[in-house]
């Protein structure tokens, strides 16, 4: 960025600064403008040709939906830690690096799996709410997607039996969870309030447990399903905040989401969700399920009440690098806050 100056003042580098939305300020002048050169491709959304790598290679890439899967492979780090916590046994994790990170790969992928089904069904949706995307693009294949994403599950399912038996059992749970949420007969996507139920218990209830199990039995003890239960919770009303932008193009499918049954009022609905694993948790350290040390998540309550306040006031702030807006990126990060505060908890003694 040492040759970029300033269009209206021609300040140089040192009083430039990057911003959030991609764009670079001024603070000199207070100017506010883009270097389409310079800033790199970090959205779908993005029209311009991929900079570092092919075209087609970046359409894999976005099938995967890179923010989505790296959530999940940072839960299970963490989710690791807080095994490994519990148990006293946290020097396991330097001597382990590598199962670590194969299992946070094939955790992220199995998230990858689910993303990826669901565009190929939903192909003829997304070409009215995501024309953006690879497939309704045309640079990727609905043939070759489907062969990529046989390989991603062959390679899911390979990965989680070579870790151990009850990790690979219970990746196929998750696996079938992925699959199914867009796959008939099930097709979970379709049965209205089913349908942030079955991501609530693939991406929450279950989540925690499958990453157990890489080095402990998750049904040995209540603490990983207990931990667990405040993100199910909390996903049966944050899962449905994807499908706001999406209604028009669901409608159309036939689709009946919370988002098209509740409309304006869906905010009042999903809001509870929202804000009961803040009530549940001192519940769990009152009941001796988990360390007092827990409270400390109590400060998480806050960003679920700007969600809750955001929904239930319509609001939709975006960001140009991401392809939803703010909301859905609050729920990510809620997701990834709650295991990296609860890894702190189990590994601070």
């Amino acid at each position: 960025m040492k040759d970029v100056h300033c269009p209206k003042c021609n300040a140089g580098y040192r009083m430039l600064v990057a911003q959030w939305d991609g764009s670079i300020k001024c603070l000199q002048c207070d100017a506010v403008f883009r270097i389409e050169n310079w800033v790199p491709k970090l959205s779908v959304k993005d029209r311009r040709p991929p900079r570092y790598i092919g075209k087609r290679l970046r359409g894999f890439a976005d099938l995967l939906r890179p923010l989505t899967i790296l959530i999940p492979g940072i839960a299970t780090v963490m989710g690791i830690i807080i095994c490994l916590g519990y148990y006293g046994e946290l020097d396991l994790f330097a001597s382990n690096l590598g199962i670590v990170f194969l299992a946070s790969l094939l955790i992220a992928f199995t998230q990858g799996v689910g993303q990826i089904i669901n565009q190929v069904t939903d192909l003829e949706i997304d070409r009215i709410n995501k024309p953006y995307r690879p497939l309704p693009k045309g640079v990727v294949s609905k043939s070759d997607a489907k062969i990529f994403v046989a390989g991603l599950m062959g390679l899911v399912i390979a990965g989680g039996f070579v870790i151990n038996a009850l990790f690979g059992g219970m990746l196929l749970v998750l696996l079938f969870f992925s699959a199914f949420y867009s796959l008939e007969p099930i097709r979970a996507k379709r049965r209205g309030w089913g349908s942030p139920l079955w991501q609530a218990t693939s991406r929450g209830l279950l989540s925690l447990p499958v990453i157990w199990a890489v080095f402990a039995n998750p049904f040995s003890t209540p603490v990983p399903w207990i931990v667990s239960s405040l993100l199910f919770i909390f996903l049966v009303g944050a899962a449905n905040i994807k499908d706001i932008p999406d209604k028009a193009g669901d409608m159309k499918a036939g689709l009946v989401t919370p988002a098209i049954k509740h409309g304006r009022k869906l905010g009042y609905y999903i809001s509870p969700f929202l804000l009961a694993p803040f009530v549940m948790l001192p519940s769990y350290v009152g009941l001796g399920f988990l360390p007092m040390r827990s409270l400390w998540l109590m400060c998480l309550l806050v960003l679920s009440a700007v969600l809750s306040y955001n929904l239930i006031k319509q609001k939709s702030p975006t960001l140009s690098i991401l392809e939803n807006d703010i909301n859905w990126l609050g729920m990510y990060l809620m997701i990834g806050f709650l295991y990296i505060g609860f890894a702190l908890v189990f590994a601070i003694k």
